[in-house]
């Protein structure tokens, strides 16, 4: 059995024939002795006498050799221990044994970073250090007659964040070492919005604000994930399914922008007509006009409610039904109907229209929309057909008009005289942005626009506030709160005012009224105004110390460990609900509960696989007061415990061998020479058969001799009678 970070079977019991080299694949960068002896068992013939012999350094970085050896143990397997020759004597070549830097800084602070190796006394070396992965220095070592040498810098950051150290040797670059220092300052939040007066009142509670408008929204997704906070004030023109579905910004945000029914808005039908002629195959800015038209047709998709009916409809001179009118439509199944759909063929539009007014006639919903997109380009007998078609058929018709010679005048007339609006894609890459703008004016349900008071949802943002003097506002964008998103001010409906949730690392709040319109015209004069947003901005606002939680993070075999000890006015905190969120180097994240094992204290393992940063944030509320504490702790994790063991651990081996009735075997010493141990075997069955066969042959031998003796006595007396009857 060869063996590493997993084991595997090179040879069963029984061959005989030499091993000329090692063929088995397995894990080289970490060490599991359990899981070999387990194995190593398991193959051994169910006899009496069995024995391993173990060849390893006793470096285990993961399982529990101690642990199996017991197993063993009670099973009679004998382990006997063999240390290789090179790691008896502790000779052993330069190693990054590990970094160390202090866990937080101020901004501007000056600090060490010290690099620790090991290795055989005499032995030379040249550790790379980096920052953030980018070179910073390169240092020359030689290790002293105490088996260490050391390396130190200085640094000091003006930012505040996160900052990565490592070192490697140069001819050793798998056996990265590292530390993470937290450089601290004003807590930060990312503001996107055009209402200055919030800024403002943030500034002037001391918090570090970092602003961009709503047109820059996107970038910000990545500083979230990695813990930043943002606040997101948008406007009734801006915070808008037609804007934000489908866009990177959507998934962080903690509401559902699309279109909503019941009280808001009825249901609706809504199909998509668009062409697909020729002139649909010319490219414009790099990209053929048939693509936008099905990107424009997913756009609609992604902002309207699933329990609408949708259809689409795409024509050249026929029509062709991609998607006939239902509820529920997934979106990948439209997009490979749509994939098929290629450019081609002259322009007749009234049949397209004729089929999806059909379509819309048959649904049951109270309101039906239809949305063309074509460049109105048509015979006059198909231009005559298309407007008695769409006169009294109780359809909103929408059109958007593409290319620089489409028939404005055809088109906008046809939207006029059904209620409908008229767009023009001067620019095609628009096709999309303007499809989804239609579908979410179509919908409705998208505004509430009437007088009434905020009400407040318990919340570390709302904490405070006068609930009997809240403002009233005239009206916000109608939304949901997302599973797992939290309510900080709500309307009369329900509807959130402001939420927030967690996002990656980081926080995100929206506030779904606009600071800029009528709708919250009265909202700055509040006297709670400010209050409100410096507490919402503090709970967004990336969080790294906290007086009541401590946490710890510990270098285990196999994978770091957490301990947070909590504390509330000199008393141990028992009543805490705690939730880790970790960053990997990769940008994945896991959450995990952490669990109580004494008072005050919480724990969890960790899940580490790579070799970097990783990022830690703890967040939870007191069960009985309510109060939210947050911290942050950034940690280095190397997946390579191989390189970092260094020598035998001779105290494991020996255990392995004393529990098992082994021994430790010299380095020089042939573990398969010496006396075999005796076997026992139980015989009892055996002896009893053969003592019954000599009984019966016994008795055998017994009857033929009183068999004999009687024909001798019956011979000898019929003699006797003869010689009788004859004197």
């Amino acid at each position: 059995v060869v063996f590493g970070g997993d084991a595997a079977i090179e040879r069963r019991p029984g061959g005989r024939s030499p091993i000329s080299g090692v063929r088995s694949a397995v894990t080289g960068s970490s060490t599991n002795i359990e899981e070999a002896l387990r194995l190593a068992r398991a193959t051994l013939p169910d006899t009496n006498v069995r024995r391993l012999v173990l060849f390893s350094d006793g470096r285990e970085t993961s399982g529990n050799a101690a642990r199996e050896a017991a197993r063993a143990a009670a099973a009679g397997v004998r382990v006997d221990v063999a240390v290789p020759d090179s790691a008896a004597s502790g000779a052993s070549s330069p190693a990054i044994a590990g970094v160390s830097a202090p866990h937080d800084v101020r901004e501007g602070e000056p600090f060490a970073v010290a690099v620790n190796v090991t290795g055989s006394p005499g032995m030379r070396g040249r550790v790379m250090m980096f920052r953030d992965g980018m070179s910073l220095d390169t240092r020359e070592i030689r290790i002293g007659a105490d088996g260490t040498s050391s390396v130190r810098i200085s640094d000091s950051r003006a930012e505040p964040g996160h900052v990565t150290y490592e070192a490697a040797l140069d001819d050793d670059d798998g056996n990265r070492q590292g530390a993470v220092v937290n450089v601290s300052g004003r807590s930060r939040v990312l503001y996107v919005g055009d209402a200055a007066g919030v800024a403002s009142a943030l500034e002037i509670f001391g918090l570090r604000v970092a602003r961009v408008t709503p047109a820059q929204a996107q970038s910000v997704v990545s500083y979230v994930n990695d813990g930043g906070g943002l606040l997101l004030i948008g406007s009734r023109a801006t915070l808008t399914a037609a804007h934000v579905a489908g866009t990177r910004l959507d998934p962080i945000l903690p509401v559902d922008l699309r279109p909503r029914r019941g009280l808001r808005a009825p249901a609706e039908s809504f199909v998509f007509v668009f062409d697909k002629s020729g002139s649909m195959a010319d490219r414009e800015h790099g990209v053929q006009k048939i693509e936008l038209a099905r990107q424009a047709v997913l756009r609609v998709l992604d902002v309207r409610q699933s329990s609408d009916p949708f259809g689409v409809v795409a024509f050249d001179r026929t029509p062709t039904a991609v998607a006939t009118l239902a509820a529920g439509h997934d979106a990948a199944a439209v997009a490979e109907r749509l994939r098929v759909i290629e450019p081609g063929g002259a322009t007749a539009i009234a049949p397209a229209i004729d089929m999806a007014i059909g379509w819309l006639k048959s649904s049951p919903t109270p309101r039906r929309h239809l949305l063309l997109v074509s460049d109105g380009r048509t015979t006059a007998a198909d231009a005559d057909r298309l407007r008695e078609a769409v006169r009294g058929q109780g359809v909103e018709l929408s059109v958007i008009a593409i290319g620089p010679d489409a028939d404005r005048d055809l088109l906008d007339r046809l939207a006029r005289s059904t209620g409908g609006r008229s767009y023009a894609a001067t620019d095609i890459r628009d096709l999309p942005a303007l499809a989804a703008r239609d579908a979410t004016a179509a919908a409705g349900g998208t505004e509430v626009d009437e007088l009434f008071t905020l009400a407040v949802s318990p919340h570390p943002a709302t904490a405070g506030l006068d609930r009997a003097a809240l403002p009233r506002l005239r009206g916000y964008t109608v939304s949901a709160l997302r599973p797992g998103a939290e309510p900080m001010l709500v309307s009369p409906l329900g509807d959130p005012i402001l939420a927030g949730w967690r996002a990656g690392l980081g926080r995100v709040a929206v506030f779904t009224s606009d600071l800029q319109s009528s709708w919250a015209a009265d909202m700055p004069a509040w006297k709670g105004f400010r209050q409100l947003w410096t507490q919402t901005a503090r709970w967004t606002a990336r969080g790294t110390e906290s007086r009541e939680l401590t946490p710890t993070v510990s270098d285990r075999s196999n994978h770091p460990h957490l301990v947070i000890e909590a504390e509330h006015g000199g008393r141990f905190a028992s009543a805490l609900d705690l939730d880790a969120t970790v960053l990997s180097p990769s940008g994945g994240t896991d959450r995990i509960r952490l669990r109580g094992t004494a008072p005050g204290r919480y724990e969890t393992d960790l899940p580490a696989a790579a070799t970097g940063a990783y990022v830690l944030d703890v967040s939870g509320r007191d069960r009985e007061t309510g109060v939210e504490e947050r911290t942050a702790r950034a940690f280095y994790w190397s997946a390579n415990r191989e390189r970092s063991s260094r020598g035998a651990d001779t105290l494991l081996l020996s255990q392995i061998a004393r529990v098992t009735g082994g021994e430790m075997l010299p380095a020089a010493a042939n573990p398969f020479n010496g006396s075999r141990p005796r076997q026992w075997r139980d015989v009892s069955t055996w002896l009893g058969a053969g003592a019954l066969i000599l009984f019966v042959a016994d008795l055998a031998r017994r009857r033929r001799a009183l068999n004999a003796f009687i024909r001798w006595w019956r011979t000898r007396a019929g003699s006797t009678s003869a010689a009788a009857a004859h004197i």
